[in-house]
């Protein structure tokens, strides 16, 4: 049994092209698939915390920031929900979806 779903797992998407990063807003990279094609959904979206964010990156300690922070919950709210219509849509009949 294993072995099967390490065969299937291993085939490439005759769906969408599984070798590319899909870089852009979420939503709009979304709306392009195909309704039922994910298997899984890993997301790290803002969560509205309030705060600011700083950290030093790479080797060059380049320094990199940003705030998460929404005009109030109804604004962040209305950020999301689209976003996990759009999840919805695009997940298979067995979804998996990581929030962190």
């Amino acid at each position: 049994m294993l072995g099967a779903m390490a065969k299937a797992a291993s085939k490439p998407s005759a769906v969408i092209d599984t070798r590319v990063i899909y870089c852009g807003d979420n939503l709009e990279q979304l709306r392009k698939l195909p309704g039922a094609c994910v298997d899984l959904i890993y997301i790290d979206p803002p969560f509205n915390s309030n705060r600011n964010y700083e950290v030093f990156w790479g080797e060059t300690k380049e320094k990199r920031a940003f705030a998460d922070r929404h005009a109030s919950r109804q604004a962040y709210i209305e950020f999301m929900r689209p976003r996990c219509v759009e999840f919805a849509s695009v997940l298979k009949d067995h979804p998996l979806c990581q929030n962190c």
